[in-house]
């Protein structure tokens, strides 16, 4: 009795220990492919530079600005890499349990790796981290807009009519392969009315540069619309400011016709008799009561002013 309990314990410890068969075991390795692919275009634009163009230049009448479009051309690399890769399978031991146990052996007929275990097949590669170039097998010149991070533009505008000549330098923000000025306003910051207009860019990018010029006659500058209260004398203005005091009041825009009544005021010319008046009223109707009190009194120190007498009392 004490034989067979024995051996009981002795079979139940060997199956117990036979059960850890069967493990899995995942198994790696590593190497290096080599892989070919061109030079990112980016890449290629921000270390090479062969030659820069003017691709265009365009100048908006409607809004004034002189728009150019800039290229560069440039080497393209095919750069063949070392990839550092790996390799992974995973393989599986017998299962003992399953060979010495007769009642098991129906899953080592229909499972046979399952008993006997298996070796998996290596899949891979896997990328193990980052490229290394080991070569260059071939290059290519190509075009696209300008990225190069030496790129310098510098724009000069000269402006010119029968008598006169004016200069300004500018030295735009080139971006997408674009720049740009506002030539309208460049023009209209000139002591006088330009008749015609150069537009000169010097473009510079690593060691190579090139240049290109506009020229704009009067027929265009007149689509520009182009104005300038410095190149009006006092009684031009004089009758600027009446005007855009007409538009203001036809648009309600009383805020907009005092300050058009203050420079009209500071022009320090003649004034017609119901100037103060018609200030006066404008004042008290944006709601400056000092200042409509102060222009209907100079009103009525002139003894002339007596058409609207009784209304301007009433700013007092």
């Amino acid at each position: 009795m004490t034989s067979s309990r024995i051996v009981s314990v002795l079979l139940s410890l060997t199956l117990f220990a036979l059960t850890g068969c069967g493990t899995t075991h995942s198994h790696t390795r590593n190497g290096v492919s080599q892989v070919e692919d061109w030079q990112p275009e980016y890449e290629a634009k921000q270390t090479s530079v062969k030659d820069v163009t003017f691709k265009s230049s365009t100048l908006f009448v409607g809004d004034g600005w002189y728009v150019m479009e800039l290229e560069q051309t440039y080497l393209v690399q095919k750069v063949l890499y070392d990839q550092p890769v790996y390799y992974s399978r995973y393989s599986k031991e017998p299962n003992l349990l399953y060979i010495l146990n007769p009642f098991l052996w129906l899953i080592c007929l229909d499972k046979p790796s399952e008993c006997f275990g298996r070796e998996g097949e290596w899949s891979g590669p896997y990328d193990n981290g980052d490229k290394t170039v080991a070569r260059v097998i071939d290059q290519e010149s190509r075009s696209g807009y300008l990225a190069h991070p030496s790129a310098e533009l510098k724009v000069s505008v000269v402006a010119s009519n029968q008598a006169r000549e004016w200069r300004e330098t500018f030295q735009p923000r080139i971006s997408g392969g674009k720049a740009s000025i506002n030539l309208k306003e460049a023009l209209e910051s000139a002591p006088f009315k330009p008749t015609s207009v150069v537009v000169h860019g010097e473009l510079r990018a690593g060691d190579v540069s090139t240049s290109h010029t506009s020229l704009y006659k009067q027929a265009t500058l007149d689509r520009l619309n182009l104005f300038s209260e410095s190149w009006l004398s006092k009684p031009e203005l004089y009758t600027h400011y009446v005007h855009q005091i007409r538009s203001c009041m036809n648009e309600s825009d009383y805020k907009c016709a005092v300050q058009q009544f203050f420079k009209i005021q500071a022009l320090r010319i003649q004034l017609p008799d119901t100037f103060y008046f018609h200030f006066a009223k404008a004042l008290s109707r944006v709601g400056d009561t000092d200042n409509a009190r102060k222009a209907a009194q100079m009103y009525l120190k002139d003894s002339r002013h007596m058409a609207y007498a009784a209304e301007a009392e009433a700013y007092l």
